[in-house]
Formats: structure tokens, C-alpha cells, sequence
């Protein structure tokens, strides 16, 4: 991946970029690299904005334990209603219960929210 990472956005088609980062991304899984594996989906998102690459960051971040990062991307996919959402907004919504109780149990609203890992896909505050 250090080789291709830098690459990727030099590709010219779209669908190149998309492979590469989806290659990446399911690579670091894996060898269960969620977190980078996370980034690398989110990089994807960028490029290819649809329901299935949000609810894959989400699931992604959710599987490496971070809850907060999972948590915001469940929040971000249970507010669209474009076509093809529909389809996750049970187990976004059970998910974000889910999360949701197990800050309020052990204390932590205060860390709900994540540190950016991509600039360019804007964190609530």
C-alpha cells in the first residue's frame, strides 16, 4: 500500500481511483488494519459518494472498536434518504442505540465525537 496509496489520486478514470482505494481498504482488513482500512473507505467515499461505502467506513471502523468514529458515519447514513439507504436504517439505528448506551454507561459523551481523520469529510461538532 505504500506504493499505491500516493498514486490513487494522480489516476485519471474514477473507476480506477474506486478499485484502488476499495483493494486497499479490504487489504488492511484483512490483516485486520481497521483504522487504516477506514481511511483508506473513506477516501473511497469521496470519489464514489453512495449509501453501501458509508455504511462500509462505519461497519469498518465498528469491527477495529473505534465507537466514536462508527458512530459518526451510522449518524451520517441514517440521515440520507437517497436511494439505496433505505435498505441499512434498521441495523444503522439499532447500531447507534447500541453505541449510544454504551457511552452513557461507562461516562463518555464527552468523546462521542472523533479527531478528522480526511479533511474533507466534514466531522459534527
Amino acid at each position: 500500500h505504500d506504493v499505491l496509496f500516493p498514486a490513487v489520486k494522480s489516476f485519471a478514470d474514477p473507476k480506477d481511483q474506486i478499485a484502488a482505494y476499495r483493494l486497499l481498504g479490504d487489504a488492511e482488513v484483512a490483516q485486520g488494519g481497521y483504522q487504516l482500512a477506514g481511511v483508506y473507505f473513506e477516501y473511497l467515499y469521496e470519489v464514489e459518494k453512495t449509501p453501501e461505502n458509508l455504511m462500509l467506513i462505519a461497519v469498518t471502523y465498528d469491527m477495529g472498536g473505534d465507537l466514536a468514529r462508527a458512530l459518526h458515519f451510522y449518524k451520517i447514513l441514517a440521515g440520507i434518504s437517497e436511494p439505496g439507504a433505505e435498505i441499512y436504517q434498521h441495523i444503522v439505528r439499532k447500531r447507534i442505540d447500541e453505541i449510544t448506551a454504551v457511552y452513557e454507561a461507562i461516562n463518555l459523551g464527552a468523546t462521542l465525537t472523533p479527531e478528522p481523520t480526511n479533511d474533507s469529510l466534514p466531522l459534527e461538532r
